[in-house]
């Protein structure tokens, strides 16, 4: 007798969600061509603002962005990890207004203390170091504005609404770098206008493309189960629980992913960790976006498998992850290797162009943060918090070891030198904490 194909897939134990072929073909087309558009966004971005700014001009920028996104990560990032989390076991059972709300009591709970200090801490680094007030505001008004866009976007891929995701994604990439070359010509040449250029961009596509994501899960008064408030506070203790370890990989994701033009700037100047920032930004975007682009198409099924304990699923998709990663990095870094000159006066302007020996180093070490990101996402999906911030850590200790003395020994290529160091060290410790979730599910069959 003839076996179907559903047959077969229950035999070797891999069972695919009934919506997984036609539903998955049209996602990954929409991940795939948005990807594309960002990615040539990304490339024209960095080549207008490096034609038109100067490296002085260019590295305030990118120092003050750098302030913006250790608040974000700090205060906000690990909450949006929480409604990651937690999204398909709650939309899987009609509450997705219950994780909303203890989303939004959670996020009160950290502003709090939050708010504050990002205040003073903006504001005493910008007065203390640039003598700009204004920045300061416009700095605490991206910071707003990013949050709320950075809760949508989490939510649409959770939700695998993948269209949206990346027309937004893709109207920020292109419209903050067009609009601030705008306000330069306009305004004049500072980093006051290129960031208030940015924040007027980012709010106009937030209330664009914003809408009631949570609007499926509003629960009919006839269904509001009993004891709802109880509910609300195991689900609360859930989610500060999850998102408190996750608390300080704000300013250890800063140390790691930007410490090193902070220091620059210190010892050598503006001017050149603008050429860093700038050279930096061209090395790395093609492996984040490579990176980033197959975790959106595959972690929210991923995410799906193991929350309805579907592990010998989960392992597969792991496994066919972590492949497509590493050929794709590969492939990239090769690509940046031998054509990195190329590629330099291709997309940077003329004063930034000298750099381009850098770029292989960077791209060596963001093809291999790639990979170590698939491992940690694996300690993301089975709620280990506390792993993820192991790994953090140590690739921070290996960071403030080698960034300052590549540095010291080698100035910007000491500096460039020292990322697939930093980054090679998050692979081996999240492989090796990761291990156990991949072990244990693969013991367990349904």
């Amino acid at each position: 007798m003839r076996t179907t194909f559903r047959q077969r897939q229950g035999d070797i134990g891999v069972k695919f969600p009934r919506s997984f072929s036609a539903r998955s073909l049209s996602e990954i087309a929409w991940v795939v061509g948005g990807q594309a558009v960002i990615a040539i966004g990304t490339l024209v971005g960095v080549r207008l603002l490096t034609q038109f700014l100067s490296p002085t001009c260019y590295g305030l920028v990118s120092l003050a962005l750098g302030v913006s996104t250790v608040a974000i990560a700090t205060a906000f990032t690990p909450l949006i990890q929480a409604a990651m989390h937690f999204y398909p076991a709650m939309a899987a059972t009609g509450s997705l207004s219950s994780l909303r709300d203890s989303i939004y009591r959670c996020l009160q709970r950290v502003g709090r203390l939050a708010v504050p200090i990002s205040t003073i801490a903006a504001f005493g680094y910008f007065m203390s170091s640039h003598k700009s007030r204004l920045l300061g505001f416009v700095l605490m008004a991206i910071m707003v504005c990013e949050w709320f866009t950075s809760l949508n976007l989490a939510i649409l891929n959770s939700a695998r609404r993948q269209r949206r995701f990346a027309l937004w994604v893709a109207s920020l990439t292109w419209a903050r770098p067009l609009v601030a070359i705008a306000a330069v010509g306009i305004i004049g040449e500072s980093a006051t206008a290129v960031l208030s250029a940015y924040l007027a961009a980012s709010v106009a596509i937030l209330v664009m493309f914003h809408s009631d994501l949570w609007s499926t899960a509003k629960l009919s008064p006839t269904n509001v189960p009993t004891g709802t408030e109880e509910i609300g506070t195991a689900l609360d203790r859930k989610v500060w629980s999850y998102a408190s370890s996750l608390i300080p990989l704000g300013l250890i994701g800063w140390i790691i992913n930007l410490g090193d033009r902070y220091i620059i700037g210190g010892v050598l100047g503006l001017h050149f960790a603008g050429v860093y920032a700038a050279v930096y930004g061209l090395s790395s975007v093609p492996l984040t976006i490579i990176g980033g682009t197959i975790e959106q198409a595959v972690r929210p099924v991923y995410q799906h498998a193991v929350s309805t304990r579907d592990c010998a699923r989960a392992n597969v998709i792991f496994v066919q992850w972590l492949v497509a990663v590493a050929a794709a990095c590969a492939g990239c870094i090769i690509v940046i290797y031998r054509w990195h000159n190329l590629l330099a006066e291709l997309f940077l302007g003329p004063q930034y162009r000298r750099q381009a020996g850098l770029m292989p180093w960077i791209a060596a070490g963001y093809g291999i943060r790639c990979i170590a990101g698939v491992f940690e996402r694996v300690c993301y999906a089975y709620g280990g918090t506390s792993r993820v911030l192991l790994i953090q850590c140590s690739a921070a200790a290996a960071t403030i070891v080698a960034t300052p003395t590549g540095i010291y020994f080698g100035g910007l290529k000491g500096a460039a030198a020292a990322v697939p160091i930093y980054f090679g060290v998050q692979l081996i410790v999240s492989a090796l904490l990761s291990h156990k979730f991949i072990q244990n599910a693969g013991g367990v069959r349904r």
